[in-house]
């Protein structure tokens, strides 16, 4: 076998990369389909100005929108009974014609002054549907209209939320935006580890524990392997006289045996709703430099742990 350290050090680190680009690449999703558009978000605020432009925005996630002539006072706004947001109509032009969108504050602006609109647009399935149907009511009886009427004039598709902050978004999306810089400089790292196998911090913690260089540790346990003559040797759990190695998806350690000082077998009772559901079985591992070095190898069952355990009691009797 030719340098098993370095091609765990390779395997490792490849699991470590696929990992990081999932991450980074659901991220990206996350942000390119949820958040609202990064130039809208950043920048200035789309202009409010006729319905077909405003679904537009919606669909493109420009979702923040303003509207400089477009104000809120008493004449727009309508009770719900809700006493932590404040809902007003708002006109806009549709195929020629004035239709409202529903606008949400939690200020109550109405009584004291007006203020400029300006929000984020949000899907109408958002807005509890009772909400709506008091401010149609209202209307209808303001307007002396029919309900059905009401319902036409008064959107059903998308609302400006104007208690919405934008910061909140702005901040979030600069995390998301900074965990992918950050995974990507993980997966940079980890390339260049993969040319240079010794740089990686576990191999250095290899060496300090079992207090040799990395180079001489590779060719000890290369020429072991080569025997095949193996007290355990399982995919993830292997012994033979003078090492054991452990390894799982992102990492792997190796230590000499003569530095295994104690390990017992761990008995895990499992419940749910209080009524035991069974029992997981491994064992532990302890060497020298405890407080550092302790693995727990995961068993199939009872007898997999004891035959674990018997195996290490009569090879290693030391």
């Amino acid at each position: 076998m030719k340098n098993y350290i370095e091609k765990e050090v390779k395997r490792t680190s490849r699991n470590k990369i696929i990992t990081f680009i999932l991450i980074t690449f659901f991220i990206g999703l996350f942000i390119f389909f949820v958040q609202p558009n990064i130039i809208n978000l950043y920048g200035n605020n789309t202009e409010l100005k006729n319905y077909d432009e405003l679904l537009k925005s919606y669909d493109e996630n420009k979702v923040y929108v303003k509207s400089d002539d477009k104000s809120l006072s008493a004449t727009n706004y309508y009770s719900t009974g809700d006493s932590t947001s404040y809902y007003y109509l708002i006109n806009i032009e549709k195929d020629g014609k004035t239709i409202y969108i529903l606008y949400k504050s939690n200020k109550n602006t109405h009584s004291s002054y007006s203020t400029t609109i300006e929000g984020k647009l949000v899907g109408f399935k958002q807005i509890d549907r009772d909400i709506y149907n008091k401010v149609v009511v209202e209307y209808s009886k303001k307007n002396n209209i029919t309900l059905n009427e009401a319902y036409n004039i008064i959107s059903q598709t998308v609302i400006v939320n104007g208690s919405h902050s934008k910061v909140f978004d702005q901040t979030f999306t600069a995390v998301l935006i900074g965990l992918m810089i950050m995974f990507t400089v993980f997966i940079i790292k980890r390339l260049l580890i993969i040319k240079d196998y010794k740089k990686d911090k576990q191999c250095k913690k290899i060496e300090e524990l079992n207090n040799k260089e990395i180079e001489v540790l590779a060719e000890n346990i290369d020429k072991e392997l080569v025997k095949e003559k193996f007290i355990i040797n399982k995919k993830n759990f292997k012994i033979t006289e003078n090492f054991v190695i452990t390894r799982d998806t992102y990492s792997f350690n190796i230590r000499y045996t003569k530095d295994l000082i104690w390990f017992y077998h761990v008995r895990t009772q499992h419940y749910t709703n209080g009524i035991p559901s069974g029992k997981t079985h491994s064992i532990m591992l302890c060497f020298k430099n405890s407080n550092k070095d302790t693995k727990n190898i995961t068993c199939k069952n009872e007898d997999e742990a004891q035959g674990y355990i018997r195996k290490i009691s009569e090879e290693l009797p030391n």
